[in-house]
């Protein structure tokens, strides 16, 4: 075997190794992601939040990606749960993310039928504390913040295609009973009505100058406690 056959030989083996390589390298990240839709698929938000805990960079921006593009893929908690590695890229598209992510949520709890729901919203701070600090540091910013709430409003009118409420319903006492009841459907345009005007109650309260003074003085007396 003269020199030119063998290099010919190695080169083909090379390429044949890289090929391999990538494609065990895009069926992990594809199984990581199939992981999630999969626990996703048996109500168990909290294993598919540990597994995307697992992903790398590159895994998180082809979920993010997905959120754009496809929101009634993954339930509301994973735009809070991505904000924090957005926030690295893009500051404003973290905290258009986090509030996204608590109203969609806010809305989906409020249509479980057990109350309880609700307390998971209270752990979100902690999934994304840089955009939370972010937002704390614009919290004095009127304009900023009646800009991202008002966006949060346009996408939710723009996006009827949601992912399936009862998500929400195996947070809280239920999911001891790995139930999930939601209310009435025909309920569910109303409790999104009810938690809009919560939304819109804060952008009148920011174009209000002097109820905007006297929030600002009451969250900083809260801070001071």
């Amino acid at each position: 075997m003269n020199l030119k056959t063998s290099m010919a030989i190695l080169s083909s083996v090379i390429i044949l190794c890289c090929g391999i390589f990538a494609l065990v390298i895009n069926f992990d990240k594809t199984s990581k992601l199939d992981k999630i839709m999969k626990s996703l698929e048996h109500n168990d938000t909290s294993k598919a939040v540990r597994v995307y805990n697992t992903l790398s960079s590159e895994e998180k921006t082809d979920l993010v990606s997905i959120l754009d593009k496809n929101p009634e893929k993954f339930p509301p908690v994973f735009y809070v749960l991505t904000a924090d590695f957005v926030y690295k890229s893009n500051k404003d598209k973290a905290v258009f993310f986090y509030f996204l992510g608590n109203l969609l949520a806010t809305e989906d709890a409020m249509m479980c039928k057990n109350s309880s729901a609700l307390e998971q919203l209270t752990k979100y701070p902690i999934l994304a504390k840089d955009t939370l600090a972010y937002v704390n540091s614009k919290i004095g910013d009127a304009d900023y913040s009646i800009g991202i709430m008002q966006k949060t409003l346009d996408w939710d009118d723009a996006h009827t295609n949601r992912y399936n409420p009862k998500w929400a319903c195996y947070h809280g006492i239920s999911s001891i009973y790995k139930k999930s009841e939601l209310v009435d459907e025909t309920e569910f345009k109303n409790i999104r009505a009810q938690v809009r005007d919560e939304v819109k109650k804060s952008i009148e309260l920011r174009r209000d100058k002097n109820k905007f003074e006297q929030f600002l003085d009451e969250h900083q007396a809260s801070i001071n406690k």
